[in-house]
């Protein structure tokens, strides 16, 4: 997806690309994403890659983890050059991934570049549109946050990620596994409690199921919510299931004023995550070097250069 959208992208050209896969090594970028060649070929080597080209930025599009990609980042940024990456753990790694970030941050300002993970949630739906939202209020209470999606416009990549055709017994292993569900909550949760400066002491996470009919997994429902004292301040609530009747987006939030904002039919989050992410690749020479997160990151926009 984003690759596609880059070809689409007028101001952006492709300069290099690489992959663990040795499958895929040797192949026209091109191609790969079902269009006709453009020339580039997939490699396996980011600093031999580097060493030959000249890149205004690298796009990261690999893992949801931190601790896989971090060596892959911090192998980009001592070539000098900056980052703007998919991994929904470094949306706002500073409270669950401290040394990691850490690390990311120094090497980043030791070679002054800007390193920013982007995505429609992380990134965008659930935590930094509520932020900017959260401008006009005199003081904020409590911010409820709701993304329904119908799994069906989605890839195929995302409905497995969420369950879809598993049996209960298999959502149920996977689930009491740990690292199942929607990647992303805590950080956005993380970004919207220190950027409003609400001290959290208690979190709840609940993941189930969503069935359909004839009892197959449908989907997932997960709500995550924070506490300070017995007051919630912020609750998250995300479902995807195939065949979703009333996808949406909204955000709640209660203060002076008070009000509700909701996008009926919801954001496609491939199509988005594949613009935000190019949008901020454009923003990142805007930047001052080191570990960004959306909150104090260049705002994006389409178009930006």
């Amino acid at each position: 997806m984003t690759v596609r959208a880059t070809r689409n992208k007028e101001h952006f050209e492709f300069v290099g690309a690489v992959d663990a896969d040795p499958a895929l090594q040797g192949k026209d970028l091109g191609e790969l994403c079902g269009e006709a060649p453009d020339g580039v070929i997939v490699g396996n080597s980011i600093r031999g890659l580097l060493n030959r080209v000249q890149a205004d930025a690298a796009v990261v599009t690999t893992v949801s983890s931190l601790a896989a990609v971090a060596e892959t980042i911090k192998e980009i940024v001592s070539c000098a050059v900056p980052v703007v990456t998919t991994c929904e753990e470094l949306a706002y790694p500073w409270r669950t991934a401290p040394r990691l970030a850490a690390e990311i941050d120094v090497a980043a300002r030791r070679r002054g570049v800007a390193v920013v993970a982007a995505g429609v949630n992380p990134g965008f739906l659930m935590d930094f549109l509520p932020l900017v939202m959260s401008s006009i209020c005199r003081n904020v209470e409590m911010v409820r946050i709701s993304r329904v999606q119908n799994t069906a416009f989605r890839r195929p990549q995302f409905q497995y990620k969420v369950g879809v055709g598993m049996t209960q017994r298999e959502f149920e292993e996977k689930n009491n596994a740990g690292g199942f569900g929607h990647i992303g909550l805590p950080e956005s949760m993380n970004m919207l409690a220190d950027a409003f400066q609400w001290e959290l002491d208690r979190l709840e996470n609940e993941v189930l199921p969503v069935l359909g009919d004839d009892g197959a997994v449908r989907g997932i429902c997960q709500k995550t919510a924070g506490f300070a004292g017995d007051k919630k301040k912020i609750e998250l609530y995300f479902k995807a299931s195939d065949g979703e009747k009333a996808p949406h987006d909204q955000i709640e939030i209660t203060g002076e004023p008070s009000f509700v904002s909701r996008i009926d039919g919801g954001v496609n989050g491939d199509t988005a995550s594949a613009a935000i992410v190019l949008n901020c690749a454009a923003a990142l020479k805007r930047s001052s070097a080191g570990l960004h997160t959306m909150a104090d990151f260049p705002v994006p926009y389409w178009n930006i250069r």
